[in-house]
C-alpha cells in the first residue's frame, strides 16, 4: 500500500484496511509519499523485499507515471497493480 499524504487518500486507505482485514487480506508493505515525489524506489524496494504480489495506491498521474517506470527499472513485478486516480484526464 503506498499512501499519498492527503486526507481524502487517508481517509480512503483507512477504510480499505478495515475491509481488507475482514476478508482477511494481508499488507505486508505500507508507505507514505508526498504528490509528485521524483523517487519512489524506497517505496518500490520495501514492497519488494516483502514478497508484495499486489500493489494498491491512489496516485495522481504524475506519481503514476513515476511509480510504474521506477518499478520496472527496479524489476519489481507485482502480480496486479491497483493504482485508482492514476489515470485520471483532468479538464481545465
Amino acid at each position: 500500500m503506498w499512501q499519498e499524504q492527503t486526507d481524502w487518500i487517508a481517509e480512503m486507505f483507512n477504510l480499505a484496511k478495515e475491509k481488507a482485514a475482514a476478508a482477511g487480506i494481508t499488507f505486508v508493505s505500507h508507505n507514505n509519499y508526498q504528490v509528485l515525489t521524483p523517487d519512489m524506489s524506497k517505496l518500490i524496494l520495501e514492497a519488494k523485499k516483502a514478497g508484495a504480489e499486489v500493489v494498491f495506491s491512489g496516485p495522481v498521474p504524475p506519481d503514476c507515471i513515476t511509480m510504474l517506470k521506477q518499478m520496472k527499472e527496479l524489476d519489481y513485478n507485482a502480480k496486479a497493480i491497483i493504482m485508482i486516480r492514476g489515470s485520471t484526464i483532468q479538464s481545465g
